[in-house]
């Protein structure tokens, strides 16, 4: 994205999302894989791997 230039559509975006499932060679705290979101972009290409199992530990209610 250039500056000045509309931002990429969502659906568009989400048509490049490529996920992935790789297994780990060492289990870390019982994880056994990761699962990873590949995005290709107007910049490029990015990804997003956070650990789920980590996902309520981060939520202070």
């Amino acid at each position: 994205m250039t500056p000045g230039s509309d931002p990429p559509d969502v659906s568009d975006l989400l048509r490049r999302l490529h996920v992935v499932v790789i297994p780990m060679r060492v289990p870390f705290r019982g994880v056994t894989h990761r699962e990873i979101a590949l995005l290709e972009g107007p910049a490029g290409w990015g990804e997003f791997a956070p650990f789920v199992e980590y996902a309520l530990s981060l939520i202070h209610i």
